[in-house]
């Protein structure tokens, strides 16, 4: 049994749009520990990819594992089938990269499997094939990212003694209509992003606890896509405000949404946040870590 992470988004600007589609970003990817999935892999002798998941609503042939499995193939041809078994704990549609976490997992282990013929580079392009944040989760740490987030930077990052509430409500949200949506709001207004203000000053992309404090104290970990999300999805601008107003040093939507996370400098306090926002959806609470 393998287990898959998540990630949220500290802050999340949009700097342009490609001509292929794709929108450029500025983020900073935290990797989570929970929500998880759970995968089983199984060898089978009949070659290709049979997947099964707990979720009736998750089409195999579009889940990122078969492209996982495809971009893998492209480098690599297994001689033998598998079947991958996918019980679903990281929510759909939540900005939680929850699929992307599982492609590299997949990846991981079927190139495991296969006597590791993909080098570091060539692994890393088959992940990119599979999905944009793909290759984050194959080492997730702290990181910068940008293009559609193929781009990643590791950042040491002093998070020790700050703690993360998220909030999982009961729906999610569309990440193609989000970021649709943006765009015919930017037609009408031009938003300003202090991301780039998060990093301490003259030590390229390092974190400190103490930066990060002066950072959420002025807001800046602004995610322009809550302006195009929280007209519609008015649910999630009350969590967050909640969350602020019951003590969070700041709070935000993870990625295009559902999800949205308050960040907190006291445990306990935390903690009883956690217990007053229990109806509010699936809750996780966890202890930032130091990656230096």
């Amino acid at each position: 049994m393998i287990s898959s992470g998540c990630k949220i988004n500290l802050g999340l600007q949009i700097t342009g749009r490609r001509p292929d589609g794709y929108h450029e970003l500025r983020t900073v990817f935290y990797p989570l520990d929970h929500p998880r999935d759970e995968l089983e892999f199984e060898k089978l002798a009949v070659p290709g990819l049979e997947i099964v998941c707990d979720d009736p609503e998750i089409r195999p042939e579009k889940n990122t594992i078969f492209r996982a499995w495809q971009a893998f193939g492209a480098f690599c041809r297994p001689n033998f089938g598998i079947r991958a078994t996918l019980r679903k704990g990281i929510p759909k549609e939540a900005g939680l990269g929850g699929g992307s976490g599982d492609a590299a997992a997949f990846l991981l282990w079927l190139n495991e499997a296969c006597g590791q013929p993909l080098d570091a580079a060539r692994l890393n392009e088959a992940a990119l094939f599979a999905g944009a944040d793909v290759p984050f989760f194959l080492t997730p740490r702290p990181s910068l990212a940008s293009g559609a987030g193929e781009f990643t930077e590791p950042v040491r990052f002093m998070g020790e003694g700050l703690f993360i509430l998220l909030v999982c409500p009961p729906f999610g949200v569309s990440t193609a209509w989000a970021f649709a949506r943006y765009d015919e709001l930017r037609e009408k207004t031009s938003p300003e992003n202090c991301l780039t203000n998060i990093f301490d000053k003259d030590k390229g992309n390092s974190l400190s606890c103490a930066a990060l404090k002066n950072c959420l104290a002025d807001c800046g970990l602004q995610n322009d896509l809550e302006a195009a999300v929280f007209p519609r999805y008015p649910e999630l601008a009350e969590i967050k405000n909640a969350l602020l107003r019951l003590g969070a040093l700041a709070a935000g939507m993870s990625g295009s949404g559902s999800s949205i996370f308050g960040i907190f400098a006291d445990e306990g306090a935390g903690k009883q946040v956690k217990e007053a926002m229990r109806n509010a959806g699936r809750l996780y609470f966890s202890a930032m870590r130091n990656y230096c």
